[in-house]
């Protein structure tokens, strides 16, 4: 139980208000972890939505004490079939906020797969206290490779630093050499790079990309050149290797991602890669996609002249083959109607962004790299994780975390309020150790 609270009497606990608090609580939560994609909320937004909402109907639940611990959460987890993935984490971080974190520790361990996951979201989402010493200790003596890469998981989303982990990263399992070379971000990299560096031509896609981004953050130079091999490729689309291409490479690097724009399996990463190249002559490239385009990409298009530019996208009128759309019949209602983040983008008014172009973009820095059209440093990176669009963030997590070399570290799937602090943290840290790769 949450210190400072006295426990309620079990005959005034209004049980259905419960019922009603962990079902909120559950849509806020499905609601606040589909935003985190979202090309309109941003984090102050969030913070006063659905997170604000979410966490308050936990809070209604953690207030019912032990008797609602176990009348109503215990269950969930000790029979977790037919419930879902989002009702398991809410009851897994109302355990957390009641100080049992001995049973959302011992759900990692489950063979129900949904119910593992949701423990493990649960524990990287709340932080409870004692779960960096429960970990340390676990991992120490732990060797199930399932359970272990579990921990290493948290461990490399909770930041905490890591001794060797050479024996994982030779392991045979895929999974628990993704978790290692995740948390190898953490840890010494004078002892892990080298193997790293090897795992960037491992088979499973996932050990690849954790290997990538930890060998980046301890500025392997090697790792950058693969990035640009890799985003090369016409075969396949490496949208990872495109992304840090645009942020990590030099502007002439960039063409490659321009000669994708005419690939249709690639063009879409191209284009929000694009985004943050840095690069405002790439803003007249982006343009053209905006004019001849399909939806999905002039879309992408119009975010990504935003993201360099500044510019707020203004939505273009519905066309009049939109406008006669008839609604669908009772017939189509199996229609799949599940849409992903590009489908809610604005699109794009073209001639609004021609006018914007011919009489703003004369005033953007042509010698340095921009951000929502302003020189990118590390001020403005930390400004805008503070009020860009939620999907728009990710990449400037990534570059501030490997241009400070591990320093800066801002999760952009936390809490808004473990966000907050984080960015206060890189706020303060000197300009001077922000530096660029080499290859």
């Amino acid at each position: 139980m949450t210190q400072g609270r006295a426990e309620p009497a079990i005959d005034l606990i209004l049980w259905d208000v419960q019922d009603e608090h962990l079902a909120e609580a559950e849509f806020y939560f499905s609601q606040w972890n589909a935003a985190l994609d979202s090309g309109s909320w941003t984090l102050p937004e969030l913070a006063l939505g659905t997170e604000k909402r979410f966490l308050a109907h936990v809070d209604g639940i953690v207030i019912g004490g032990a008797p609602v611990v176990e009348r109503v959460l215990q269950p969930l987890l000790s029979e977790p079939d037919g419930n879902s993935f989002e009702r398991l984490v809410t009851a897994c971080v109302a355990l957390c906020q009641s100080g049992r974190l001995d049973l959302v520790t011992g759900a990692l361990e489950s063979e129900h797969a949904v119910l593992s996951g949701a423990a493990e979201h649960a524990l990287v989402l709340t932080g409870p206290d004692g779960l960096d010493s429960w970990l340390e200790s676990h991992l120490a003596r732990t060797n199930a490779t399932e359970v272990r890469s579990t921990l290493l998981r948290i461990s490399a989303q909770r930041h905490l630093r890591r001794q060797s982990l050479l024996a994982e990263l030779q392991s045979e399992n895929p999974a628990k050499v993704a978790a290692a070379a995740r948390a190898a971000e953490h840890a010494d990299a004078n002892l892990h790079l080298a193997a790293l560096e090897e795992l960037l031509s491992h088979a499973d896609h996932e050990v690849r990309n954790a290997a990538l981004r930890s060998a980046l953050v301890h500025g392997s130079g090697y790792t950058l050149q693969v990035c640009l091999q890799r985003a090369r490729q016409t075969a396949t689309c490496d949208a990872f290797a495109m992304l840090a291409v645009a942020l990590f490479c030099q502007p002439g690097d960039h063409q490659a991602l321009v000669e994708h724009l005419q690939l249709e399996t690639h063009r879409e990463a191209a284009i929000f890669a694009l985004g943050y190249s840095g690069q405002v002559a790439m803003i007249p490239r982006l343009l053209e996609v905006v004019a001849d385009g399909d939806e999905r990409a002039r879309k992408l298009a119009g975010e990504a002249i935003s993201t360099l530019g500044g510019i707020e996208i203004e939505e273009a009128e519905a066309t009049t083959d939109e406008q006669s759309l008839v609604p669908l019949e009772e017939d189509d209602l199996d229609v799949d109607l599940v849409s992903d983040a590009v489908d809610g983008l604005p699109l794009p008014n073209l001639q609004a962004l021609q006018t914007w172009c011919q009489t703003r973009q004369g005033e953007l820095d042509l010698k340095h790299r921009v951000i929502a059209g302003e020189r990118w440093d590390l001020s403005l990176a930390c400004a805008f994780l503070e009020r860009a669009p939620m999907r728009r963030r990710p990449p400037v997590s990534l570059w501030l975390a490997v241009t400070s070399r591990g320093r800066a570290q801002v999760d952009p799937r936390a809490l808004t309020v473990t966000q907050a602090k984080q960015i206060t943290v890189c706020r303060n840290l000197d300009l001077r150790s922000l530096r660029a790769l080499s290859r």
